[in-house]
Formats: structure tokens, sequence, C-alpha cells
């Protein structure tokens, strides 16, 4: 027993791996391809074979698919030439899974995201330890944000979201420990729009930051993100021939019409699509900003407006749920650099509510995950209808229709009493695990 406290950290770490490389396998060769991950894969495969970006001949059309549809809906818009390209915004996410593809297939690409998903954990207990000083409770929590959504289905899926939070919780974590920027920071911060336009706001905000801190010493390594977005705009009018969203992104025009203040509570509480009904553990970011506010609040500045950055292109739109695809998908990528304030919350109340609230929404959150994940064809996907496979399975087992005191904003599309009910408890909670406090020394 002495000897496992004592190597904890390697034996968690190889229990991460291997319960990531098994899931990842199993889930891999047993499912298709849903959502954008086919079409990306699409854009890939147009790649390796034909050498090009262009997939006007690579949809399936009463021929089935190497993924195993007969027939897609196009996820195309028109480009220069009147070619078809990927209508997910100027993205080099194909080409950077593309060798993955070449050699193994749609499982080469899923044991990238393994990988990925493995110097993820390490870079986010890195981070956690950097904010909290606490290093057990930092493995410990991180083991049970990784074991649970949205980042333990993203892991293996074919999204972007989790390449980006790789680069996220890196440069955050520079920025903490760092006085000038460096030069793989500097590449990376120039990256993130490449990725997925969505991060370009992220972008911005690493510049920012960095042309405030070194107004007084320019160095060249901030200028090489300027430029890499700079070709990124350049490359945008190139292959579709113009900046309009409408022209570059499909779908585009209908995608600013939602309220920002329903977005944000549904990102939180929504039934389907929500963190906290998925993964009760969120339940303890709130006292953590609290706890992290008094301690250190150049810290806590910067990561809730680099959650507002990460956010912004998408708060008011109708599609802030991110379509058909897991819960939680636009937030994964800050879910690394959110997980301190959870650790905080802990190691900081006097109270055991946070333990508890700890391990009850750990085995909530599991349960959630493999319920969503065993239910075939869909396999954890959600559609904008408001059922839950696993509010479904408890009131098939318990024959209680519990579904009423989940909020959802689907089918109605509104805001009801119960939403603003689960957000009232959710500051009695906070409060009760703010109110009082064990002093532990936070790092400057």
């Amino acid at each position: 027993m002495l000897k496992f406290i004592k190597n904890y950290k390697k034996y968690i770490f190889i229990f991460f791996i291997l319960y990531l490389l098994i899931f990842t396998v199993f889930y891999s060769e047993s499912t298709k391809p849903k959502g954008d991950e086919v079409h990306y894969l699409i854009a890939t495969e147009s790649i390796v074979k034909d050498n090009d970006i262009y997939l006007e001949n690579n949809y399936p059309d009463g021929v089935t698919s190497m993924f195993g549809y007969f027939k897609l809906d196009k996820h195309t818009v028109i480009g220069r030439g009147n070619h078809e390209i990927l209508g997910h915004g100027l993205t080099i996410f194909p080409f950077i899974i593309a060798p993955f593809y070449f050699v193994a297939g749609k499982l080469g690409v899923s044991l990238f995201f393994c990988l990925i998903t493995i110097i993820l954990f390490k870079q986010t207990i890195k981070f956690s330890e950097l904010v909290t000083n606490s290093h057990l409770i930092s493995w410990v929590v991180c083991l049970g944000l990784f074991l649970t959504l949205p980042l333990s289905q993203y892991s293996f899926l074919i999204f972007p979201e989790i390449l980006a939070g790789l680069l996220i919780v890196y440069n955050l974590r520079e920025v903490f420990t760092k006085n000038k920027l460096g030069t793989l920071s500097s590449l990376l911060i120039g990256l993130l729009p490449w990725i997925h336009f969505r991060f370009l706001t992220v972008s911005i905000f690493f510049l920012l930051f960095w042309f405030g801190r070194q107004f007084k010493k320019i160095t060249k390594q901030l200028f090489l993100p300027l430029i890499l977005i700079l070709v990124y705009f350049i490359s945008i009018f190139l292959i579709y021939g113009s900046f309009d969203f409408n022209k570059t992104f499909m779908n585009s025009g209908s995608a600013y019409s939602g309220s920002i203040v329903s977005n944000i509570i549904n990102l939180l509480i929504d039934r389907q699509y929500g963190l906290i009904p998925n993964n009760p553990i969120f339940l303890l970011v709130f006292p953590g900003f609290y706890f992290l506010f008094r301690s250190n609040i150049k810290k806590a500045l910067l990561i809730i407006t680099l959650i507002f950055f990460e956010i912004m292109p998408f708060i008011n739109s109708n599609d802030w749920h991110g379509g058909f695809a897991p819960p939680g998908r636009y937030l994964t990528a800050v879910v690394p650099i959110i997980a301190p304030l959870i650790i905080l919350s802990i190691v900081k109340s006097k109270y055991f509510l946070t333990k508890t609230i700890f391990l009850l929404g750990f085995v909530w959150g599991y349960f959630v995950y493999i319920i969503n994940l065993l239910q075939s064809p869909n396999y954890g996907y959600l559609y904008k209808d408001g059922f839950t496979p696993y509010l479904n399975k408890i009131s098939i087992w318990s024959n209680l229709y519990i579904y009423y005191l989940f909020p959802s904003y689907f089918p109605d599309g509104k805001i009801t009493i119960l939403h603003w009910i689960w957000i009232f408890t959710i500051l009695i909670i906070s409060y009760l695990v703010s109110k009082k406090e064990v002093k532990v020394k936070i790092r400057a």
C-alpha cells in the first residue's frame, strides 16, 4: 500500500494509457464514424487518394463507401473553379490526420487521438499542479475528468477539440510561467485558427496578452502568429474566392440567431448537451473560481477571459450544442484549463461536501458516458430532441419518468422555470462549498 501511494503517478498514468488504448481500439473497430467525423475523413481520403482537397468525387452516391454509408448529405461549399470543398471553413485538420489515415485508416486516426489525449492528460496535470500546488488531488481529479464526458468520448473521436485543447492548455501554462513568448508557443498560437476557424479568437487572446506583456520589448516571436494568421486569411481567399462566411461555411446564413443568455444556461444545464447533467463534477467549477479569485486574481481573470474568448464565436449561435455530436463539444477544448478550479474546490473547502460531489459526480458521469456509448446506432451522439439515453434507462429501471426533473431546451426551444430552479440550486451549492475556506497556499 505504501509503495502504491509513493508511486501513484506511475500507476495512474499506466492505467489511463491502457484504459484509453482499449477503448479506442474497441470503439474504432466496432462503430462507423458519425456526424462531422465522416466529413473530416472524406476530406482526408481525398488528400490521401486524390492528392487534392476537392470533394466532388469523394461522396458516395449509390455505392457503399469505405465508411459504411450508401449515401451522405454533403458538407461542402463551392470554391474557386467550382470545386466542392469541405464546408467547415479552411482547416488543416484533414492534413494533420492524413498520415495516420494512410497507414491504418480510421483506426490509425483514432490511435493518433489516443496519443494526443495522453499528452493532453499530462499537460492538464502539470497545469493543475502549477495553479493549485496540489499533486495527488490533481492526478485524481484529472483522471476523473478524462474518464467522463466530454473528454472521455472526444478523446477517440475524429474532431479537432482535443488537439485544440492541448494547444490551449500548453499556451496558458506558458503564460503563467514565462516572461517572454517562446518560439514553440508562438507557432502554436498561430496554428490555432488553422485547426478550426472557431479558435481564431483564442489566438487573439494570447496575442493580446503577449503584446501587453512585451509592449516595451517586442520580439520576433510575436510576429510569427500574425504572419500565420495573415497567411490563413490569404489562403481562404485563394481557395474559396471570398472572405464571405456564407461561402466558406455551410449553413452559415442561419448560424447567428440564438440568445447569449439561454446558450450559456444550456451549455451548463441542458439535459442533453449541458456539462453538469452529464457530469456533475463540473458543479465544483464555480466555487473554484471564487477560491482562485481570492488567492490569485490575475490567474482567475486570465482563465475566465480565455474561456470567454473560446466561446465567443458560437455563443450567440443557434448551433451552441455542436449539432449531431456527443455532449459538450464546444467546451471540450477548455475543460483542461478549468480542471484546477475543481481541484481548488476540493482542497480549499472545509466541507466534506466537495469530496462527496466529486465522488458521486464521477459515478454519475461515468454511468452517463457508458450508457450513452452503448446505445446503438448513435453511440453517444445526440439529436436536438430532448432524448437522453441515461435518463431513459433510469426511467425504465425505476419505473419513474424523471425527465421532468432535468431541464431541456429541446424540442420547444425555451428556457423554463425548471432551468432557473437548477441555476438557483447551483448557486446555493456553490455558496455552501465556498462558505468556509481552508488556508492553502496557491502559487503566485
